[in-house]
């Protein structure tokens, strides 16, 4: 008996750990002239993180991620498919189409309240977003610098009226009134607890359970898609 009961405890415990396990999730971005930088960091226990390196350079890009002392990449990913031209869309495709915006609207809908609950469980931590562009004349460059002032506004705003923010953020816009250039810096975190995630997929399975829709998501997602024709370019 008392075995169980230490078994019940560890495994209590254990449940409790992985509720209140903290995920941090950092992007970083930067731009410089014509060279890109992004990286994504998630850490999932402390000490533990998971980084996603993304280069793209005069329009090639070159993929890397290591977790601990595993490593791996993969270069050369060229921005062009390889795929030109499909085929038209028919008139039952293009109804198609719109039933299934329809329907994905109306589950949507059912489903907001749980990803309110969800975006409202996330923190921001930091967010640091400078940029620093110019046209080559002073005028044009003048009008996207308040351009760029006013779009950052409106963004930083709606995220800190949704998320729960600990720290200002900080951004800026500095114009380059005799050279055309860009140059972006973001840094921004976002924390949220395995529990808050746990508990919105149990809200949004018990919502899609008495709203009688999750048979329709079920067939939405398993039902055969069409398949549309591609031609691939010769090289």
């Amino acid at each position: 008996m008392t075995v169980i009961l230490y078994l019940l405890a560890g495994l209590a415990l254990l449940g409790a750990m992985i509720i209140l396990l903290p995920l941090e999730l950092r992007v970083r971005y930067g731009r410089e002239g014509e060279e890109d930088l992004l990286r994504l960091q998630l850490s999932v226990w402390p000490g533990i993180r998971i980084e996603l390196k993304l280069v793209m350079l005069d329009f090639s890009s070159s993929i890397s991620w290591n977790v601990f002392s595993f490593r791996g990449e993969f270069k050369g990913i060229s921005k062009t498919s390889g795929f030109t031209g499909r085929k038209n869309y028919s008139a039952s495709e293009i109804f198609d189409l719109l039933r299934l915006l329809r329907e994905m609207s109306d589950i949507f809908k059912t489903l907001s309240p749980s990803l309110h609950y969800l975006v409202r469980s996330i923190k921001m931590t930091r967010l640091i977003w400078k940029t620093g562009l110019g046209t080559g004349n002073p005028y044009y460059t003048a009008l996207a610098a308040g351009a760029a002032w006013s779009f950052k506004g409106f963004i930083v705003t709606a995220l800190c009226s949704r998320l729960r923010v600990s720290q200002k953020p900080v951004f800026s816009v500095e114009p380059y009134f005799n050279s055309r250039n860009l140059n972006v810096t973001l840094d921004c975190i976002l924390r949220i607890r395995t529990g808050h995630i746990i508990f919105t997929g149990l809200r949004m399975l018990i919502a899609l359970i008495l709203s009688g829709k999750a048979g329709r998501l079920l067939k939405i997602i398993f039902k055969p898609g069409r398949r549309y024709g591609y031609a691939r370019t010769s090289h």
